[in-house]
């Protein structure tokens, strides 16, 4: 580690070290994974940690057991290619400006969001959040930024914060507090789609240079079913001193848990810090005609093929 080696110092070939397991190239100026690895078939572990100049890392298909790009400050995106299937643990901690992990996660400014993106999850009215910027932290990578409002793909779900004081007025159901319970509509000719929830929440006193938990998660119920759900997103707004926050969350209908016209629902949220819970609601989406079931299919195809953060 920390041998001042650029991407030039690499050989083409590395086929005579086959056998090798543990490959340690942090703290390294190089701006790429070095073509090579390749031929390192047996490896086990890499460290890419602390390399300054590493941005876009576009790992090869090579199986390996653990990959570590700790303090990586300037990287931005994560291909992973067959990493997903070959890759059993990934250090990405203090990666401040980590915006996209291929088909786990990205975000990506508002005023840049394929439209049809936007249409199809049911966000509606976000242009005029594009010129408003707010803190966000990533607590998966530590990071830490101020920038305009995202929208965030996160685990099969969509997620966009944004400063406001009550839950938008096209929400089917709204209530004042953290617990919201209601029966899925039954309409003819429609289909349920997906679930839109919100929440509105304030959290006095915070530092973005803090270290900071997981303030947020919801908690989603079919007591009809007896099945429940929650989650928490790996991304979230931090309201200015005096300020409230809006956080939009987009459910596709079917996974991970399937609902029916009838069923009872129950969502709950929890702020695992010190905050305050103003309102929360729940908006039903459906399926108008069957021309948009394949677009809404096409909503992740659209967003991960988006060139706007190469």
């Amino acid at each position: 580690m920390h041998c001042n080696l650029y991407d030039d110092d690499f050989p083409q070939d590395f086929s005579k070290l086959s056998n090798l397991k543990y490959l340690f190239l942090g703290g390294n100026p190089i701006s790429r994974v070095p073509d090579c690895i390749k031929d390192l078939k047996n490896m086990k572990k890499v460290n890419l940690s602390e390399c300054p100049r590493l941005q876009h890392l576009q790992w090869p298909s090579v199986a390996v057991d653990e990959l570590n790009v700790t303090d990586c400050r300037s990287l931005k995106t994560i291909t992973r290619l067959s990493l997903w299937d070959s890759a059993r643990r990934i250090e990405d901690f203090d990666c401040p400006s980590l915006c996209e992990f291929e088909y786990d996660f990205k975000m990506e400014d508002v005023g840049k969001v394929d439209l049809q993106v936007i249409n199809n999850i049911g966000f509606f009215n976000l242009d005029s959040m594009a010129n408003v910027d707010l803190r966000i932290i990533n607590r998966h990578a530590s990071g830490r930024m101020k920038c305009p409002a995202q929208i965030m793909w996160d685990n099969y779900m969509f997620n966009t914060y944004f400063p406001g004081r009550e839950v938008p007025h096209w929400f089917s159901y709204k209530i004042t507090g953290s617990t919201i319970s209601f029966t899925l509509p039954s309409f003819p000719f429609l289909k349920v789609k997906a679930l839109n929830l919100c929440l509105v929440y304030k959290i006095p006193g915070i530092d973005i240079d803090d270290q900071l938990p997981a303030p947020i998660c919801v908690r989603l119920s079919n007591k009809s079913k007896c099945l429940d759900w929650t989650y928490t997103p790996r991304c979230y707004g931090v309201p200015e001193a005096d300020e409230d926050m809006v956080w939009l969350f987009h459910w596709h209908w079917g996974w991970p848990i399937p609902f029916e016209e009838g069923d009872e629902v129950h969502a709950s949220f929890d702020i695992e810090i010190d905050g305050e819970i103003k309102e929360c609601g729940v908006h039903v989406l459906h399926y108008e005609e069957e021309e948009e079931v394949f677009n809404c299919y096409k909503t992740l195809s659209t967003f991960w093929d988006s060139n706007s953060m190469r």
